[in-house]
């Protein structure tokens, strides 16, 4: 999966690690069934400040607050879609994981791609067991090839 990055966040993000972990991602999910359909993908990613991301969150889902990760489809068959990320709220959550910055912005590059393919742990259940189990599956994978 070929990432296309782009900042406005005015906040450093590791570029080429992020683009390396995004190449990664199709080759370690953990669902084979998964790794096909992202194969040879692009994904957008666009880093925003807060007040952006506060606004997006408020238009699309009606929370009048930041979040970490927003993932919007593109409808493009070369495209898996787009991520809007925060890189303020990823430096936060990262120190309370107990990972780097950098890991926590794979992190939320995966999280929001699997939504992208259309997994979703928001309605509960066996649902979210898997969404879950994928995503802490692959991400270790991912901490331990990177």
């Amino acid at each position: 999966m070929k990432a296309a990055i782009v900042n406005l966040s005015g906040v450093s993000v590791p570029r080429a690690f992020l683009a390396q972990w995004a190449e990664r991602v199709p080759k370690l999910l953990s669902e084979k069934r998964l790794r096909k359909r992202v194969v040879g993908k692009e994904l957008s990613i666009v880093f925003l400040d807060l007040k952006m991301m506060k606004k997006t969150n408020y238009h699309y889902r009606g929370k009048n607050r930041p979040t970490d990760v927003l993932s919007f489809e593109i409808g493009d068959e070369r495209h898996l879609g787009e991520l809007l990320i925060s890189p303020h709220i990823a430096k936060i959550q990262a120190k309370e994981a107990g990972h780097l910055y950098r890991e926590e912005l794979g992190f939320l590059i995966l999280h929001g791609a699997l939504h992208l393919l259309g997994l979703d742990h928001e309605r509960g259940g066996a649902e979210a067991r898997r969404f879950f189990k994928i995503q802490d599956e692959t991400f270790h994978l991912l901490r331990t090839h990177l």
